[in-house]
């Protein structure tokens, strides 16, 4: 597997078990060239933590225990529209996923430029940064002692509210 472009460099191409890293399609040309001729030993993906596993794919229970520390801690957020919880929950959900990946790729960057993202999102929609800084609190409270990389992760893309 060939991995490149803006979200790659040569150590996230590695941590996701990719045989090759290349900057532009141009880059890639002589890794593909080479393995016509003899085919590479591919790469092998490092173990995956359960970590990992459960922020990559969180549970609906995980969601909603979230939802509900957030709740408990901006009570305002009660009297939300109608569409407003379901783009919560799926704020959530993208947060956890990218905790995840910060954590696949131990590059705290990834969470870094996702809470810039988001925040960019958010206040699209007339949501403070204050918000953000709210749930990545609830969420790290509710991951607590049973994912400390996450909460690290998480308390260090704060530095960017």
């Amino acid at each position: 597997m060939v991995v490149g472009g803006r979200a790659f460099s040569a150590k996230r191409a590695c941590a996701v078990g990719a045989d090759a890293w290349a900057t532009d399609v141009a880059g890639a040309r002589p890794f593909l060239d080479s393995w016509t001729a003899a085919r590479p030993a591919l790469a092998q993906p490092g173990p995956t933590s359960w970590e990992l596993v459960e922020l990559e794919q969180p549970s609906a229970g995980l969601i909603d225990d979230c939802m509900f520390e957030l709740l408990d801690r901006a009570p305002q957020l009660g009297e939300m529209s109608e569409t407003q919880p379901l783009r919560t929950r799926e704020d959530i959900g993208y947060i956890l996923q990218s905790c995840s990946a910060a954590l696949l790729t131990e590059d705290q960057t990834l969470m870094d430029e996702f809470t810039t993202w988001l925040c960019e999102l958010l206040a699209s929609r007339h949501v403070p940064s204050s918000a953000i800084r709210v749930s990545y609190e609830a969420i790290a409270t509710v991951l607590g002692g049973g994912f400390p990389c996450a909460v690290a992760t998480l308390t260090a893309a704060q530095e960017w509210l």
